[in-house]
């Protein structure tokens, strides 16, 4: 039976050859890889700012977000991570952690040596140049991000979040009958979008009340793509999804 790093290989390698060509040893060479799966507890610290990592972080199952904190202590995320997506890729060239990573969610992390990923690259360039796509879109996205949170309204924000993830558990095959799990609170979303989860509460009612979406616990369901990207000005090429997705 395939262990939960296998499958989140196979995801990432999925990514990885929508943007780039690569070769069937080129493949294999990800596949192969060395990991070691760990198990974290939703609100623990994944990556510590100053310190020195070894590895990157692949994750398998569970959601995980990368934070800046402000001395009083007020956190924004300004990246998530889902199954298949690797949190901290650009450690590989910059080994000492500046933002801190959490997992949101009990998670399962699969941990990529360094040494192995840059020996894979020596032997595989094309994998290096599919890699370097990767943290550049990466980065894109939170770019976005950062022009959302700095130009638009609360309720565009949230449904442009909204948007985002609904495309991107969509690519990884995590959503069914446009309907996917979100396990967070309105907290952590107010954390993503400068709110708080009083406002963030509000704007969810008035997102089910325009018929865009409906929350029920922890499952999302879009009921119109169209209304919900249209109260974003949702654009997805940022993302660089398969067209089938975007």
């Amino acid at each position: 039976m395939a262990s939960a790093c296998d499958e989140s290989l196979r995801l990432f390698l999925n990514r990885l050859r929508a943007h780039w060509d690569l070769s069937d040893a080129d493949c294999r060479a990800i596949l192969d890889l060395p990991t070691e799966q760990v198990f974290v507890r939703a609100r623990a610290e994944v990556v510590v700012p100053g310190t020195k990592l070894f590895h990157a972080v692949l994750v398998c199952e569970g959601l995980v977000g990368r934070y800046g904190q402000n001395p009083d202590g007020k956190r924004l995320f300004t990246s998530l991570y889902l199954p298949g997506e690797m949190a901290d890729l650009h450690s590989l060239v910059q080994p000492v952690g500046n933002w801190a990573i959490e997992a949101l969610t009990d998670s399962i992390l699969c941990q990529i040596p360094h040494t192995a990923m840059k020996r894979m690259i020596a032997h595989h360039p094309s994998v290096g140049m599919a890699l370097w796509q990767d943290d550049a879109n990466d980065w894109a996205t939170t770019a976005e991000r950062a022009g959302v949170l700095a130009t638009r309204g609360a309720l565009a924000r949230l449904a442009h979040l909204l948007c985002e993830l609904f495309a991107r558990f969509r690519a990884a095959g995590l959503v069914e009958d446009h309907r996917f799990e979100l396990p967070l609170n309105q907290s952590q979303l107010g954390e993503m979008l400068g709110m708080s989860s009083v406002h963030i509460s509000r704007m969810l009612s008035e997102l089910r009340r325009r018929n865009a979406v409906q929350m029920e616990g922890r499952t999302l369901t879009i009921i119109s793509s169209d209304t919900l990207g249209a109260l974003a000005g949702f654009e997805p090429s940022y993302l660089r999804l398969r067209p089938e997705y975007a």
